[in-house]
């Protein structure tokens, strides 16, 4: 029956199938290794996946405590045979991910696999899932770190202008402008 096999001739009795080994056949004479991304418990007729939050590249896992836990900058999702590298604009901060989360409104992050976010500098401002700071308009400060929208970058006041991405306003010269 599957899950047992026999490897010799007038067995009495099918012997259960060994840990991270399968077997799915009717009458077999040996096991299958397990599948990469699964383990496989003593008599099991097929492999399961190794759990949301871990993976495995091995053949021979018997249990789900042998799945290899997934760092931290990566996810994993049930059944992995890797860890996924978080894209940049997302991070995971602990292990054991089953996805990554988007980098929060007024922070960025140009790298993929990160941990963590990077708060949007002075000039810029950064959306959800931002993989870099956008510039804030010409005419138009940015004055703090950590601004979510364009509309937070103030207009300058008269007598002072701004190129893009700019943190404080410059005075206009008074020769001529």
């Amino acid at each position: 029956r599957p899950g047992t096999f026999a490897n010799a001739t007038g067995q009495a009795a099918c012997e259960p199938r060994p840990p991270g080994s399968r077997q799915a056949k009717y009458n077999a004479t040996f096991c299958t290794p397990c599948d990469a991304g699964a383990f496989c418990p003593s008599g099991a007729s097929a492999g399961l996946p190794c759990p949301a939050g871990s993976w495995s590249r091995s053949y021979d896992l018997g249990d789900s405590s042998q799945c290899t836990v997934c760092p931290a900058g990566t996810f994993c999702s049930s059944g992995s045979v890797a860890p996924t590298p978080c894209a940049a604009g997302s991070f995971a901060a602990s292990e054991r991910t089953l996805s990554c989360s988007l980098c929060a409104a007024g922070k960025f992050q140009p790298a993929e696999g990160q941990t963590a976010c990077l708060t949007c500098e002075r000039g810029h401002y950064c959306n959800r899932g931002a993989t870099t700071p956008t510039p804030c308009p010409g005419g138009t400060v940015g004055e703090a770190t950590g601004l979510s929208r364009k509309d937070l970058c103030n207009p300058v006041a008269p007598g002072f202008w701004a190129p893009t991405g700019s943190g404080e306003p410059t005075p206009c010269p008074t020769s001529g402008f």
